[in-house]
């Protein structure tokens, strides 16, 4: 039996850009654990995160690139001088807490701030 494609929830057409972010970023479990860990535990190694989240490595490394391109994870090193360096990780905390609060009163209050 083939396997199907997971459905993905289309957010409203009258949700505002910030919470159509916010859901793209905190319904990935992998996104929303590194997140998590980056603002309980500040700046960390890649391998810091492996070993606290029991992530593969090159999926916590995709998925802090990924988080470094939407603009909510900084690194200390810039991108093509990494290699066999050890780069650290932390939030960028504006953005992050302006999406994490989106997010919240979405899930907690289903308030919609325009």
């Amino acid at each position: 039996m083939p396997r199907s494609e997971p459905k993905h929830f289309a957010p409203p057409a009258d949700w505002p850009e910030i919470l159509v972010f916010a859901q793209k970023v905190f319904t990935s479990t992998s996104r929303a654990l590194i997140l998590g860990s980056l603002a309980k535990n500040g700046t960390m190694l890649r391998a810091e995160l492996v070993e606290q989240l029991g992530l593969y490595s090159s999926h916590v490394g995709t998925t802090l690139n990924d988080l470094e391109e939407l603009g909510l994870v900084k690194v200390d090193l810039p991108k093509g001088h990494r290699a066999g360096r050890t780069a650290k990780y932390s939030l960028e905390s504006d953005l992050y807490d302006s999406v994490a609060e989106a997010w919240s009163n979405y899930l907690l209050n289903g308030t919609v701030a325009k």
